[in-house]
C-alpha cells in the first residue's frame, strides 16, 4: 500500500520537483515508524554552504546571510550525531547535487547556540538524510532575523569542503 501510494504520487507530480519533495517529506514523516531522538544542547548542527557569497574570503569565516531562513519559515541543518566526517560531507554533497550547486563548505553551530537565540531545533528526518533538522521560531521581520543570523554566524565554525569540485 505504501509503495503503491508513493509510486502513484511520483508519477502524478514528476514535473514539479518542489511539490514532489514536500510530499515525499510529508509521507516519510507520516509513514516512518522510527521516532527521532530529541536534539541535545551539546550536539553540533551543520549548515551546508552552497553559495560562495556566504564565505568571507579574507578570513574564511561564514557570513550571517548563510543563516537567514528566507524565503522559508525555517532553516535546514544536519545533525552531526552518529555521522562520521565523511558521511556528513556526503550528505552535503547530496544536497548540493540535488540543487545543481557546488558544496563550498559547512558552518557548524551548537544546538545550545541556536536555543540561546530563542529558536527551536526540531528533528525532521528525510529519506536521504536521517539527521535532517529544522531551526524554527524565527521572527517574521528580516531585520530581527539578521541580528540572530549574525549571532549564529559568530558562534559557528566554518569548514571548507575538503574535496572541492571544479
Amino acid at each position: 500500500m505504501k509503495k503503491t501510494l508513493i509510486a502513484h504520487l511520483r508519477q502524478r507530480i514528476w514535473g514539479c520537483k518542489q511539490v514532489a519533495d514536500n510530499i515525499r517529506r510529508w509521507l516519510h514523516r507520516k509513514l516512518s515508524t522510527k521516532i527521532p531522538q530529541p536534539i541535545a544542547d551539546e550536539e553540533f548542527l551543520a549548515r551546508f554552504v552552497l553559495h560562495s557569497r556566504y564565505i568571507c574570503s579574507s578570513n574564511q569565516t561564514i557570513k550571517s546571510a548563510a543563516f537567514i531562513p528566507r524565503p522559508y519559515p525555517d532553516l535546514s541543518v544536519t545533525r552531526h550525531k552518529g555521522f562520521s566526517e565523511n558521511q556528513l560531507w556526503n550528505i552535503g554533497l547530496d544536497i548540493a547535487t540535488a540543487q545543481s550547486r557546488t558544496l563550498y563548505g559547512r558552518a557548524d553551530v551548537s544546538a545550545a547556540s541556536v536555543r540561546q537565540q530563542s529558536l527551536t531545533v526540531k528533528p525532521d528526518p528525510i529519506p536521504r538524510n536521517p539527521n535532517h533538522a529544522n531551526i524554527l521560531g524565527w521572527p517574521k521581520e528580516k531585520s530581527a532575523q539578521k541580528i540572530i543570523a549574525q549571532k549564529l554566524a559568530a558562534a559557528s565554525i566554518y569548514q571548507s569542503n575538503p574535496q572541492p569540485t571544479a
